[in-house]
C-alpha cells in the first residue's frame, strides 16, 4: 500500500517508508529518495514535499523541514523547492551594495557577484533591504541612505546620501541624485527627508551642502542665532563699500564745480600786453 514498501514478494507485513524517502505507489519495492530542495519526515504524507519559500536544500534525502537552509541575506528566494541560493542572471558581474564606493573609485577592494543562469535566487532589488529567508522584498532602504543590489541588514548603512542631495526612504543607488537640496536649506552627507534649514536671516542656493553656504542679507544678518563672525565681516564689508562709494561721489561733485566768468576782453587775447613807461620831463 502507499506509504510502505517491501524488498521481497510474499512478506506478510510491509515496512513503513523511511524519512527522506517516498513510497507513493502500491507494491513499492524500493523507496525513492527525496530530491534536492525537497524533504520528508515521518510526520509527513507519503510523498516528499518542497522546502518552503525563503529556504533551500542542496542535499537529497532530507528528513526534516527544519533542515532546510535559510536563504542568505541580500537575496530573495521566492520559490519553493529551491536547491541553491545562487543569484540568477546571464553570467553578468553585478556590483552589490557594500562595494559601490570602492568599485566607482576603481579601488582594488572592488568585488562583484556573478549572476548565474542556473541560480534559483535573486539579488535584493535596489532601494530595499533583504534579511535571511526573504521571499518578497518589502523593507525599504533607510532614510538618508541609498541601497544598491543585494543590500542586507548588515550593509544598509554603508552608503550615505551624497552631499547636496536628500534621500527619502527607499532610495535606490541609481536614484541617489534624484532629489537636490532645496533653496534656503543645506544638505550635508546623509541627509534624509527632513532638510536642515538655513538660520533665520540667511538663504542658500539649491544643492547647498553646508551651513556655510547659507548667506546673510544686509538687513537681517544680526538676527541669526548663533551669530557668525564671517557674517558680521561680510555685512561690514558691504557697508564700508557703500560708504566709500558715497564719499567718492561727493569728492567728484566738488571737482565738477563750474569756473568763474572771465573779465571783459579777456577772451580776445590770452596774454598780457606790456606798456612801456612814459619818459620823464
Amino acid at each position: 500500500m502507499p506509504g510502505s514498501y517491501t524488498h521481497y514478494e510474499g512478506f506478510e507485513v510491509c515496512l513503513s517508508c523511511p524519512a527522506g524517502y517516498e513510497c507513493a505507489q502500491d507494491g513499492t519495492f524500493k523507496p525513492t529518495i527525496c530530491r534536492s530542495g525537497a524533504v520528508r519526515s515521518l510526520r509527513d504524507s507519503i510523498t516528499c514535499k518542497n522546502c518552503p519559500m525563503g529556504t533551500w536544500n542542496p542535499f537529497r534525502g532530507l528528513t526534516d523541514e527544519a533542515l532546510c537552509i535559510p536563504c542568505n541575506p541580500g537575496l530573495v528566494c521566492s520559490a519553493e523547492g529551491t536547491e541553491n541560493n545562487k543569484p540568477f542572471g546571464d553570467n553578468i558581474a553585478q556590483v552589490v551594495n557594500e562595494f559601490i564606493g570602492p568599485c566607482e573609485a576603481e579601488l582594488d577592494t572592488c568585488v562583484s557577484v556573478e549572476l548565474q543562469p542556473l541560480g534559483r535566487a535573486n539579488l535584493c532589488p535596489e532601494g530595499y533591504v533583504c534579511d535571511a529567508r526573504t521571499t518578497v522584498a518589502a523593507v525599504k532602504c533607510p532614510d538618508g541612505y541609498f541601497c544598491g543590489y543585494g543590500t542586507s541588514p548588515e550593509t544598509q548603512f554603508v552608503n550615505k546620501c551624497p552631499a547636496g542631495y536628500f534621500c527619502p526612504e527607499g532610495t535606490a543607488a541609481s536614484g541617489r541624485y534624484q532629489f537636490p537640496c532645496s533653496a534656503c536649506h543645506f544638505c550635508p552627507e546623509g541627509t534624509g527627508v527632513i532638510l536642515p534649514r538655513c538660520p533665520e536671516g540667511t538663504r542658500s542656493d539649491p544643492n547647498a551642502d553646508d551651513i556655510d553656504d547659507c548667506i546673510a542679507d544686509r538687513i537681517t544678518f544680526w538676527r541669526i542665532q548663533p551669530l557668525k563672525t564671517t557674517l558680521i565681516d561680510e555685512a561690514y564689508a558691504m557697508l564700508l563699500l557703500a560708504y566709500n562709494e558715497s564719499q567718492a561721489d561727493r569728492r567728484r561733485s566738488l571737482l565738477e564745480i563750474a569756473p568763474a566768468p572771465s573779465p571783459a576782453g579777456a577772451n580776445d587775447r590770452n596774454c598780457l600786453l606790456y606798456t612801456s613807461p612814459s619818459p620823464r620831463d
